[in-house]
């Protein structure tokens, strides 16, 4: 099977490992959880880039199909069938999910989705929206809006930790701190002016495999 390029939503890759959260601290086991978590899912990232998904998406009812999920097996066969959504990407390794790419049925908008990490027992590990970052300047450079969107994980036995990505030449950023667009190299292209927003994290939080609305789709790689 061919490389999978993603067709709706840019899978973006290799976000570095989380430092401890200025706002949201865990204890020495959490960070050390959090450590090994972090690993995990940017391990399942390099691997999922080589891999096809499996595609789902929700259709509309009509006289011959009734609504709800359905699975297309390329990316041609959503497109002819009118590129339904929402829609959503499933990663397996060994047989179990991994990864879970979810986006909104509303096209309109920024291309934003949800992308979900699996343990190997199918729970949940993270969470995040995804671009986690973006940056858009105006042409002279005099303001620059910077939208920084919430990360979270899951850790065994430790509350929900709830933290910002790590943003490369600036580091790790928290609500209340205004970093610089500090990977443009060149001085002269700083700008003047950094506005920064912070997301929080608004899509379901499904918290096992099992809870996927196209989980009866899955067969027996659920358990």
């Amino acid at each position: 099977m061919h490389k999978f390029s993603p067709f709706l939503f840019a899978i973006v890759l290799c976000t570095p490992l989380l430092a401890q959260s200025k706002f949201d601290e865990p204890n020495s086991a959490g960070r050390e959880a959090l450590v090994t978590t972090a690993k995990y899912c940017a391990n399942v990232e390099d691997f999922s880039e080589s891999q096809a998904p499996r595609i789902f998406a929700r259709i509309s009812g009509d006289f011959e199909q009734s609504a709800g999920w359905v699975e297309f097996n390329s990316r041609a066969a959503w497109s002819r069938a009118g590129r339904p959504q929402p829609v959503a990407l499933v990663w397996y390794r060994d047989a179990r999910i991994v990864r879970v790419g979810v986006a909104p049925n509303d096209g309109a908008k920024l291309q934003l989705y949800a992308d979900y990490c699996y343990r190997q027992d199918g729970t949940l590990a993270r969470l995040r929206s995804m671009p986690s970052v973006q940056r858009n300047c105006e042409p002279n450079r005099y303001q620059c809006r910077l939208v920084v969107r919430e990360e979270r994980w899951y850790l065994p036995e430790e509350p929900v930790l709830k933290t910002f990505p790590y943003l490369e030449g600036v580091g790790y950023v928290n609500p209340g701190v205004t970093p610089s667009l500090g990977a443009i190299e060149d001085e002269s292209l700083q700008p003047e002016r950094t506005v920064v927003t912070f997301v929080p994290v608004n899509w379901h939080e499904y918290l096992h495999v099992t809870d996927l609305p196209f989980s009866n789709l899955l067969y027996a790689t659920v358990k």
